[in-house]
């Protein structure tokens, strides 16, 4: 139920997997000899209580991504060759601090209150859930160091941009990453204008060169464990934004969202309960993540096959 009503709503606020901005046109990624990977921070999971992951796909290359990664700290290398860029980058203007103190999401859904109480009682019952939420959220505010501590084999940035460029390079198209943005949420590189001619998401502030590569590929990726409600038991969610440009002349051709919700999870209806299990949660986590780079690479073609 939660996973219906989850992509329920992500269609709703989207309209549709393809966001209304630019059309993700064979012309424009067939044929591709090259692709440069936007980098990204390091990034956070949590599990949190709350309905706001609703609206996940509409903070996707906005501030409100802080959150979901650790800006500042080192990244991991990646086996993809770092392609220089002239491009001037000042930490002080664009970094956001990430505050992982507490994390407390209002929820105000009493949905699964029995019609038959009072109006009274029903408020009653609400505000005692939705304190059992807070005070679970508290507890998890460290939830991914956790995660972290349980999996260290396991780095989801890491493994996510390994997995996306072997599966480029399989095809043949020469691929090097671009780490001017890797400690900043990732905010779309250059203009991007939606349907109306508005900017569309947040623009990030630097102004950042051309790229020599065919394709610029930005990705906005969230992986964690998340519960509607004090009642609901957490559910893995995945949700990733990937937006493309031309590399050389910064046209934006467009934003393709995926996503993926798995509640039919046994053993996770507490919080204890999910971190008891967190060395096969923390695996299934990763895998869900991982199972989004095909789709993405299906998007790109070295020769003139017709765009998936």
């Amino acid at each position: 139920m939660y996973k219906i009503a989850f992509i329920l709503v992500i269609l709703l606020v989207s309209g549709c997997t393809t966001l209304p901005v630019a059309p993700l046109s064979k012309e424009n990624l067939n044929n591709i000899k090259s692709v440069a990977i936007v980098d990204f921070p390091e990034m956070r999971t949590h599990a949190l209580v709350g309905e706001f992951m609703l609206s996940m796909d509409q903070q996707h290359f906005t501030d409100k991504q802080s959150m979901y990664f650790d800006l500042g700290k080192e990244v991991e290398p990646i086996i993809t060759q770092e392609k220089k860029t002239n491009a001037t980058f000042l930490p002080n203007q664009t970094v956001i601090e990430n505050n992982s103190s507490v994390i407390v999401i209002e929820n105000n859904n009493s949905n699964a209150i029995d019609s038959g109480i009072t109006a009274v009682a029903a408020s009653l019952t609400a505000g005692i859930i939705n304190e059992i939420g807070k005070k679970t959220n508290e507890r998890a505010s460290n939830f991914n160091e956790i995660y972290s501590s349980t999996n260290p084999k396991i780095n989801l940035r890491r493994d996510f941009l390994n997995e996306l460029s072997s599966s480029l390079k399989e095809k043949g198209i020469d691929v090097s990453l671009l780490k001017d943005q890797v400690h900043s949420v990732p905010y779309l590189r250059w203009s991007a204008l939606d349907s109306q001619g508005k900017l569309f998401r947040q623009r990030y502030p630097n102004e950042l060169e051309s790229v020599d590569a065919d394709l610029v590929i930005q990705v906005s990726p969230v992986a964690i464990y998340n519960a509607g409600s004090a009642l609901n038991a957490y559910a893995r969610i995945v949700s990733v934004n990937v937006a493309i440009y031309n590399g050389r002349t910064k046209e934006f051709y467009g934003v393709k969202s995926f996503y993926s919700v798995e509640d039919n999870v046994t053993g996770y209806h507490t919080y204890n309960g999910l971190v008891e299990n967190l060395g096969e949660a923390g695996k299934k986590l990763h895998e869900s993540l991982l199972a989004v780079v095909p789709q993405i690479s299906m998007l790109i073609n070295s020769s003139n096959s017709q765009l998936d």
